[in-house]
């Protein structure tokens, strides 16, 4: 069976969904696996808005929105530099492997996004 690139990009944004919403139930049950014991009211309101705006990336760039890619690419480099200069906790195995995952997900949309014809849906 021939897949399209637009079938395998949206199957990678779902996987990207799918995978987003693992991490970010994982980091909200179990937070003592992060090294606190309760997360506060601030780090939740900063985890709603960083996960409605991801999210809501993942859904422009399902329908081919040009304003996904650019809150998308945004927020992977808002992610980045939260990574390089904020208190990262050590992860579980579990919170590990899936957010690798997730990031293998995360360079592949970029690069579908740039270098295949598919391009052409979202700058038209």
């Amino acid at each position: 069976m021939k897949y399209s690139i637009e079938n395998k990009f949206k199957f990678l944004i779902i996987t990207n969904t799918i995978l987003s919403i693992l991490i970010t139930l994982h980091i909200l049950i179990f937070p003592s696996l992060f090294g606190t014991t309760a997360i506060n009211n601030l780090s939740i309101l900063s985890l709603l808005i960083y996960g409605s705006l991801w999210f809501y990336s993942l859904y422009m760039l399902y329908i081919f929105k040009k304003t996904g890619i650019y809150i998308y690419l945004f927020l992977v480099m808002l992610g980045i530099l939260l990574n390089l200069f904020g208190n990262t906790p050590n992860y579980t195995k579990y919170v590990s492997t899936l957010s690798t995952l997730e990031h293998l997900v995360i360079g592949s949309i970029i690069t579908i996004i740039y270098l295949t014809p598919i391009k052409l849906k979202f700058f038209r």
